[in-house]
């Protein structure tokens, strides 16, 4: 057993290339070992180098400075879109090598109970809200969100936004104490869950992703979703999301103010999106690593 008084990235690259060094690691949130070449490392995204100002700046140097040696070095590179996979090679990672798509299941939320009255906890009413799950990252697109509910016919549905600010992650912030959104900061899976079964529609309106998970499971647990078409969203959500310009704040504003009232849109979405949320499962994804690695 090993122990070490190091944490962070000082642990993961001075003491964890030494443990079971036989034996494959799977680094699958971004960075690993650079040391440790019999490793499959699963990049997400190019977002340090296409939209650096949304993370701070030790952040943002210190995956710059690991990613591409991660990428020359170990034996197996992977991300979770085709999307990702280009724009991590238009930034000189992985550029000239194989970088395998292995997309992120959806299905993590089947298994946790609803918290029932999540809604009423956080002040909201079932049906009456819009729904935000994401950081306030400016490619999160939040200051578009609010200038497009400015706009609305009907502005009386709030946002409420989920997700923790993170300083030391997240550089400069578009903030989110807003009139017109109700910040719920960092909630249980429980609260998530009933709060996406309750809500009037997700609203995705990032700049640009490396792939929509929070769209995807919002699809998953029956909610219609309105999505930005940046990035590699169209590539996860398919024909099962309303889609505007991420910067497009009249189109965003009339989206909302249509579903807010259109019942028979928002069920052909939902339908959509369950099916298209259906393809992306955990068993797959772990199915497609295990192929990668009995391959080479």
């Amino acid at each position: 057993m090993f122990r070490s008084r190091l944490s962070g990235y000082a642990w993961e690259q001075g003491v964890l290339p030494r443990i079971a060094p036989d034996h494959v690691l799977l680094s699958l949130c971004n960075i690993g070992p650079v040391a440790r070449r019999r490793q499959l490392v699963m990049i997400h995204d190019a977002q340090v180098f296409d939209v650096p100002k949304s993370y701070s700046r030790a952040f943002r140097l210190g995956y710059q400075a690991i990613l591409p040696l991660l990428a020359r070095r170990v034996r197996w590179l992977a991300t979770v879109s085709s999307y990702s996979r280009e724009r991590l090679a238009a930034n000189g990672i992985g550029a000239g090598r194989s970088i395998a798509v292995v997309p992120n299941g959806v299905d993590h939320l089947d298994a946790v109970c609803a918290t029932p009255d999540a809604v009423r906890q956080h002040g909201l009413h079932p049906g009456g809200y819009f729904l935000v799950v994401g950081s306030a990252a400016p490619h999160k697109n939040l200051a578009m969100l609010s200038r497009a509910n400015a706009m609305r016919s009907n502005p009386g549905m709030p946002i409420a936004v989920v997700g923790e600010e993170n300083p030391a992650i997240f550089g400069h912030s578009d903030g989110r104490a807003r009139n017109d959104f109700v910040s719920l900061g960092r909630i249980s899976d429980a609260e998530l869950k009933g709060l996406y079964r309750q809500a009037r529609a997700l609203l995705f309106p990032s700049v640009t992703e490396g792939f929509g998970l929070p769209a995807l499971e919002a699809m998953r647990c029956g909610v219609a979703v309105i999505a930005s078409d940046g990035g590699a969203i169209p590539e996860a959500c398919g024909d099962a999301a309303l889609y505007c310009r991420p910067s497009d704040h009249v189109a965003w504003a009339a989206a909302m103010d249509r579903l807010a009232t259109d019942t028979t849109l928002a069920a052909e979405l939902v339908d959509k999106g369950q099916a298209q949320a259906a393809h992306f499962t955990w068993d797959s994804s772990a199915r497609r690593l295990l192929d990668i690695l009995s391959a080479n």
